[in-house]
């Protein structure tokens, strides 16, 4: 459960050179702060630049 988990955060941390560290290092801590709902996503298959764009929506971002 937390492999598929902590591969996303990995992702995340290797498009840093995208977004900037401020954009990554807030998605990545509420990711962190909402790990269920982030594992539901990745379990039912979307894909995780989906999930990042859904992320920084919801901070406004």
């Amino acid at each position: 459960m937390w492999s598929v988990f902590l591969r996303f955060i990995q992702w995340c941390w290797s498009v840093v050179w995208r977004y900037g560290y401020s954009v990554i290092s807030k998605v990545v801590a509420w990711a962190y702060n909402n790990w269920r709902q982030v594992y539901d996503w990745i379990i039912r298959g979307i894909a995780f630049d989906t999930i990042l764009r859904w992320i920084r929506d919801r901070l406004g971002i």
